[in-house]
């Protein structure tokens, strides 16, 4: 039976909530909190074809995507498994006969612009998020590997770091940001047990808030 709590994920839920094909026509709004594996984009992907990929996957990548990030800067919750940056290579003949080619990245879309991922890889990570959500994290800390490490400008919050041995420059692997009305989670990817509790958790991720009050543009710093 489908976890409904509001809450779909873009990837293998392990039949635990409702999975949401990303390259459809599937209404994002019917959801409040989204998981996404961008690892289950490219696999999506791939049913176009192999790589250089053409128009119609182009068309549907570009158009979901600035429907999620609307949808994000309309008040909702992604929280992003962070996976390795991906990036995916478009060639094909336009409407008016040219040639075109274009390299896109889930981590482009405008909503993460704040962000940056940098790949790397490990399994020695510590919690330092607000107390009210530690217990989502902490029965899983030995189970957690990371990808890619983040950084960002501004008030992102810290959630979890790679674990330092002498003193040095904080490496995040986990972080919540803000995005207009929006909230973005990003967590390292979750499998097995520790997926399921946070969903099954989902409450205390979403209750962290901003901590700051100035707005700049779209984004809360």
């Amino acid at each position: 039976m489908p976890f409904d709590n509001g809450v779909a994920m873009i990837g293998n839920s392990l039949g635990k909530f409702r999975e949401l094909p990303f390259l459809s026509d599937r209404n994002f709004y019917e959801y409040a909190t989204l998981i996404v594996d961008p690892g289950a984009i490219d696999a999506e992907l791939e049913k176009f074809g192999e790589a250089p990929f053409g128009r119609g996957a182009h068309y549907w990548f570009t158009r979901r995507i600035k429907e999620l990030d609307t949808w994000v800067g309309d008040g909702h919750n992604l929280i992003l498994l962070i996976a390795a940056p991906i990036y995916w290579e478009f060639e094909f003949t336009d409407e008016d006969g040219l040639p075109f080619s274009e390299v896109l990245s889930f981590y482009e879309m405008p909503a993460l612009a704040n962000l940056e991922f940098r790949r790397t890889t490990g399994n020695q990570v510590d919690y330092v998020g607000p107390a009210n959500a530690a217990s989502l994290f902490q029965p899983f800390l030995k189970q957690l590997s990371y990808q890619a490490i983040t950084s960002g400008a501004g008030a992102i919050q810290p959630l979890l770091q790679v674990r330092r041995r002498t003193p040095g420059e904080r490496q995040l692997v986990g972080c919540v940001d803000f995005y207009n009305k929006g909230r973005i989670i990003c967590v390292p990817v979750l499998e097995g047990k520790a997926l399921c509790g946070a969903v099954e958790n989902t409450g205390n991720l979403l209750s962290i808030r901003r901590n700051v009050q100035r707005t700049d543009g779209n984004r809360h710093v």
